[in-house]
């Protein structure tokens, strides 16, 4: 892992495992590993996510804790998966799934169309993007806020907007 994913043979990971390769026997190739990680992941993360209720604005932020949890619980692999060498798949796909979920769970607070002021897709890519970005920096700087923390901040940025937030600029 400290080599970067494509530098890693599945001999790597088999030996890493400390396995002869019985353990990848099921995955076609290291990239085949990747994905079915990443579903497990997504498994995982969806198990210990409240569901969504407009009658708790609280609930998304305690949502994130619980992401950024599952990451720093799994600093190393993330810090991999979303450095500098990490394979591009990962990134994207990750994206790919906060915008699903952020679809899903808007689709089912029922928001009567007309009422959200910009396009829904947009606003899952903003802020899945934004949470990626606020987890590589994070991950980066040796976590230097607490999940709870990094939460609110990333909360502050997306719910208030980076412009509001630095005040009057003139």
């Amino acid at each position: 892992a400290e080599r970067g994913f494509e530098a890693i043979s599945v001999q790597d990971i088999a030996d890493r495992a400390g396995s002869t390769g019985h353990v990848l026997s099921p995955y076609e190739d290291k990239r085949d590993l990747l994905a079915r990680s990443m579903d497990d992941i997504h498994a995982e993360l969806l198990a210990v996510l409240a569901p969504p209720d407009l009658s708790r604005p609280d609930l998304l932020q305690q949502n994130l804790v619980l992401m950024l949890d599952h990451v720093a619980a799994h600093a190393r692999f993330y810090q991999v998966m979303l450095g500098p060498d990490a394979p591009g798949a990962f990134a994207v796909r990750a994206r790919q799934l906060l915008v699903f979920n952020g679809r899903q769970r808007f689709e089912q607070l029922n928001i009567p169309p007309g009422q959200v002021s910009v396009t829904p897709e947009l606003m899952f890519a903003f802020f899945a993007g934004a949470c990626i970005s606020a987890v590589q920096w994070w991950l980066e700087a040796g976590q230097p806020l607490s999940s709870t923390a990094l939460a609110e901040d990333i909360m502050r940025l997306s719910m208030q907007g980076t412009l509001r937030i630095l005040g009057p600029l003139a």
